[in-house]
């Protein structure tokens, strides 16, 4: 007699464990429960044969006391392990849940300081410009102010009134560009923040 067993579940690789298989003869389907039934043993004498079937009695009785005990061993165990699986999955699930609150913790401290840094950084960068700035414009109209002093004395000496126009547009030139150059900065600055 020769059995087979296949199992189909789509994948090739799949390993399946064969946990019991019930056999019958004919068209009928044996039970779990159905008792085992001794082959009978002649040795010719009634008295031998019934000493055997009385041990095989007792053995197959041990054999199922056996049984019946290592399947009740064999669900606690099985029913430990789930409890034990479920334990470590809530303590997993716990686990994770306050590595996202550090994790967070963290990125928020992170951002804080990155935040700081820039911002600093940003306000020094920007107070540097305004000094640099500063100075030239400092630098430009001292070395207008003599020659523009001198244009004055040279338009006053003469002793007309004609400075006065040149003077009003070279004053509104100044104050034209001095407003253009504050434009420009403030708009820099807002570029820059």
């Amino acid at each position: 007699l020769y059995l087979g067993v296949t199992a189909s579940t789509g994948q090739l690789a799949d390993n399946h464990d064969i946990i019991a298989m019930i056999t019958a003869e004919g068209n009928a389907i044996a039970s779990e429960k159905s008792d085992v039934v001794l082959p009978e043993v002649s040795t010719g004498s009634p008295q031998v044969d019934a000493a055997i079937k009385t041990a095989l009695a007792k053995e197959n009785a041990l054999i199922k006391e056996k049984l019946q005990h290592m399947h009740h061993h064999v669900e606690h165990q099985v029913e430990s392990i789930r409890d034990s699986i479920k334990h470590t999955i809530k303590k997993m699930q716990e686990q994770e849940k306050d590595n996202l609150r550090r994790i967070e913790a963290l990125e928020k401290i992170m951002d804080d300081k990155v935040a700081t840094s820039v911002d600093g950084k940003i306000q020094d960068r920007i107070a540097r410009l305004e000094s640099s700035l500063s100075d030239r414009m400092d630098e430009r109209v001292q070395k207008k102010l003599p020659e523009l002093s001198k244009h004055i004395s040279d338009q006053v000496g003469s002793g007309g009134a004609g400075w006065v126009i040149p003077f009003v547009m070279l004053l509104l030139g100044f104050l034209g560009f001095a407003a253009w150059a504050m434009n420009k900065y403030k708009s820099f600055q807002k570029q820059h923040l």
